[in-house]
């Protein structure tokens, strides 16, 4: 289901999203027109238009940017709002069992919740700049098939990368994605005059995402990682027991 689709997606962009998703467009036309500024019959004054092709295309990007940033921003919102009561709850809890429990154990369990918050902060952040760099390679596909690129060769790992519910899967397949796109333009005709530019920025555009791509993912599995040990401290199972941090919702 696409973004357009899905209940989720936010209301239409506002004027100024609107001005993103033209500048959008109509860069995806320039790159275009300056890899057919050869091409017998090529029209300057029809380039001028933004065609609808990429008027959808820009669009879809900021679409699903757009649902990918209000999904995170809402599960932020939502341990902002936890940890609000949690704080309320720490106050009333340490006056109620402060001397039952002493101040030492409510002052560990406090630490465990305060680390265990911001484990789950960073590991959402991390995995929202993860998912936007596969969206944004996904759209360096389309570029790639537009140029003549094998379809049959790119579209099983364009499923992949848009398609599975594993991350770590996603990324193996967006990378090993960008590999491909890196051979699909070996085989596609050498370019002249001024589509060599948008050639080149084309395969660096590729060759710097698969580089942020593997540095993200790795940032993402160290804050998995630092989650899943504050989540096994006996701190963070001290705060889970006094009900300071509430249970970790199920994957989806």
């Amino acid at each position: 289901m696409s973004s357009f689709d899905d209940p989720r997606a936010p209301k239409p962009p506002s004027s100024e999203d609107m001005q993103g998703v033209l500048d959008l467009a109509r860069k995806f036309q320039e790159e275009e027109s300056a890899l057919r500024v050869n091409v017998r019959g090529y029209s300057q004054e029809a380039e001028e238009r933004i065609d609808p092709r990429h008027m959808d295309r820009a669009m879809r990007i900021f679409r699903q940017r757009a649902l990918e940033q209000a999904e995170t921003k809402a599960r932020l919102e939502s341990i902002e709002r936890h940890q609000k009561a949690r704080s309320r709850a720490v106050g009333m809890a340490a006056a109620f069992i402060g001397g039952a429990l002493g101040l030492g154990v409510f002052g560990l369990a406090g630490y465990g919740a305060d680390r265990l918050t911001r484990a789950e902060a960073a590991a959402i952040s991390a995995e929202a700049e993860v998912q936007e760099s596969i969206t944004t390679q996904l759209s360096l596909s389309k570029a790639v098939l537009d140029l003549g690129g094998a379809e049959d060769r790119l579209k099983p790992l364009i499923l992949r990368a848009s398609g599975t519910s594993d991350l770590n899967d996603r990324v193996e397949a967006a990378r090993a994605l960008n590999l491909a796109l890196t051979g699909e333009l070996g085989r596609v005709k050498p370019p002249k005059g001024d589509a060599v530019a948008a050639r080149l920025e084309l395969e660096r555009a590729i060759a710097d995402g698969d580089r942020v791509l593997g540095e993200q993912q790795q940032q993402w599995l160290d804050a998995v990682a630092e989650r899943e040990a504050a989540d096994a401290s006996s701190a963070g199972r001290l705060a889970r027991f006094l009900g300071l941090v509430s249970e970790p919702d199920p994957a989806p």
